[in-house]
């Protein structure tokens, strides 16, 4: 995955993908690389809330940890003159 990160134009995209793959360990490996990779993108934030439903505990257990690592996305306020 850090090959991949390195090398993909958009690898965010890439790794959001992965997160629905069939094998557990690719969906692990992309959380993990969008923890180190996702700052504030709210596509990646999104994509890990979700991933805390799946059925293998081990990738819950690091969508939980990745979330903890990116920054939440904030709102967009708009000011008014």
């Amino acid at each position: 995955m850090r090959t991949v990160c390195k090398v993909e134009k958009e690898p965010i995209q890439l790794l959001i993908s992965q997160l629905q793959h069939p094998n557990a360990r690719v969906r692990q490996t992309a959380a993990i690389g969008l923890a180190s990779n996702a700052r504030r993108d709210t596509n990646a934030f999104n994509a890990l809330t979700n991933l805390l439903t799946d059925k293998d505990e081990v990738v819950k257990d690091q969508a939980a940890r990745a979330l903890k690592s990116i920054d939440r996305p904030r709102p967009f306020r708009m000011r008014v003159p």
